[in-house]
């Protein structure tokens, strides 16, 4: 019993001093490929030392000597990290298998830091593109993330961490993509910490695992084909440029740039800043769109349903197919130009339209003045009015040109709404007067005092008309002639 009970009290010590040996152990490897292409071999690396399989272990590719196919041979190596410095300029390639032979066992590569992050960096300078796979298509082979991954990528080639046939990236880590360069991630990945793209691009052709957050940082990009299967953040002046593919959870963004193509499953909301559907870009939005703070351009096509609130304003030149519902500012055009609504179109109580006129004539809609298209019902729901710009940049609205003396009525003014259905409730809206400056900055009631715009329903279009009031001295003259004409009559 005596002796058992020392044997157990150096347990504790045993696992110290293996610890302190495992620190101790930890080195540096830099591959020179001196005599073949397999990692397990000494005469491959500076110094005739090979790594062994240790989370303490830092790999140094160097220059390009047996690069373009590198095998791990009989070990499945676990490192702390990975680097591919500046002289590696070659497409360099290691697979995850013990040979060539593509019916060999995988030979998984595993990330594990005993402190902090692992890491994974492809530095300024470093040419062609770096993969890690494997060859054939059976034996699957894992790039396995017990630690988060730090890939830091500033080469000028593409760094593809996996294929889609047979290797992915797996793991209960994340990936932190930093840098200039472009990440490719084209497997069925099923790692389940967060994705986040501070800067660079994430190419997605594969897939991520629901359990993954996607974020898009304010300098990132993130592009592909594949399908982000958990939800997505994008901020600031972030993009998403998909190609195809979808978001399955939901996005939420505050502010950035949709620029492609795609499809989102679950709700897409936007909170805050700039949320821009660029020109030719198509979001499809299943569960619709909230717009709940900031501003919303739409430039593309939103394929779906809209909602906006009070502290939101839409704008763009682009089309919204579904039906959209206002809450706030509609300020149709980019200074100006025409937004679509292909279904329908209803304004809340306290919602507004802003309206830009730029020129001294009626005329092109679209280029001279703001207009909006309406495929299915427009639906003044409650109160909503008409805020007229004229002072934006490049107006050349000029208040003491003659244009501006006659009056332009009914359809003879500013087709604003063209409408395909009906419209309802258009005694809700109304035109806010004010001491509009034109261009220059010259004050309209200074020029045209008692002049006034208003708005004309023709059918299910709506115009803003203008309307001079004529000077005293002529209307005193049309009443005399009014009442010389009376005069005549009685005689």
């Amino acid at each position: 019993m005596k002796t058992h009970y020392r044997r157990n009290s150096f347990l504790p010590l045993a696992a110290a001093l293996a610890l302190l040996v495992n620190h101790a152990t930890a080195a540096t490897f830099t591959w020179d490929g001196s005599d073949t292409a397999y990692w397990n071999l000494a005469a491959n690396w500076a110094g005739g030392v090979a790594p062994v399989s240790a989370n303490t272990n830092d790999i140094i590719i160097s220059g390009t000597a047996n690069v373009s196919q590198m095998l791990p041979g009989a070990v499945s190596y676990t490192i702390k990290s990975l680097t591919y410095d500046a002289t590696n300029d070659a497409d360099t390639r290691f697979t995850m298998t013990s040979t060539l032979n593509a019916a060999q066992s995988a030979r998984n590569l595993t990330f594990n830091s005993n402190s902090g992050n692992a890491t994974l960096t492809v530095e300024s300078g470093s040419t062609g593109n770096k993969t890690i796979d494997r060859i054939g298509t059976i034996n699957p082979a894992t790039i396995i993330l017990t630690s988060s991954l730090d890939v830091i990528h500033n080469g000028s080639g593409t760094l593809t961490l996996g294929n889609a046939v047979n290797a992915s990236v797996g793991g209960g880590g994340g990936i932190n993509k930093s840098g200039t360069g472009t990440l490719s991630l084209p497997g069925a990945n099923t790692y389940t910490g967060a994705t986040t793209i501070t800067t660079g691009t994430l190419q997605l052709n594969g897939s991520t695992h629901a359990s993954s957050t996607v974020g898009i940082g304010t300098a990132g990009i993130l592009s592909g084909s594949g399908t982000v299967n958990g939800n997505a953040t994008l901020t600031g002046g972030g993009i998403i440029n998909k190609s195809a593919g979808s978001i399955a959870g939901t996005l939420a963004v505050t502010g950035g740039n949709w620029n492609g193509a795609g499809t989102v499953t679950g709700a897409v909301t936007s909170s805050s800043g700039t949320f821009t559907i660029g020109n030719g870009a198509n979001l499809t939005s299943t569960a619709g769109v909230s717009a709940i703070g900031g501003a919303l351009v739409v430039n593309g096509t939103l394929t779906g349903n809209l909602s906006t609130n009070s502290s939101t304003t839409l704008s763009g030149t682009g089309t919204i197919t579904g039906n959209t519902t206002i809450s706030g500012i509609h300020s149709p055009g980019n200074s100006p130009g025409i937004q679509s609504v292909s279904g329908n179109l209803g304004y809340n109580t306290g919602s507004s339209v802003t309206l830009e006129l730029m020129a001294n004539a009626l005329g092109v809609r679209g280029t001279d003045f703001d207009g909006i298209n309406v495929g299915g019902i427009l639906d003044f729901i409650g109160p909503t009015t008409v805020n007229l710009a004229f002072n934006f940049a490049g107006s050349s609205v000029d208040w003491t040109d003659a244009f501006w003396d006659i009056s332009r009525i009914g359809t003879s003014g500013w087709l604003v709404y063209d409408v395909a259905g009906s419209t309802t409730n258009f005694s809700n809206l109304s035109v806010t007067a004010a001491n509009w400056l034109d261009g220059s900055g010259g004050s309209f009631n200074t020029s045209n005092l008692g002049n006034t715009f208003s708005l004309y329903q023709d059918g299910n279009d709506i115009y803003l008309n203008y309307n001079v009031v004529p000077e005293p001295n002529v209307a005193a003259l049309l009443g005399g002639l009014g009442t010389l004409v009376l005069l005549r009559r009685r005689r």
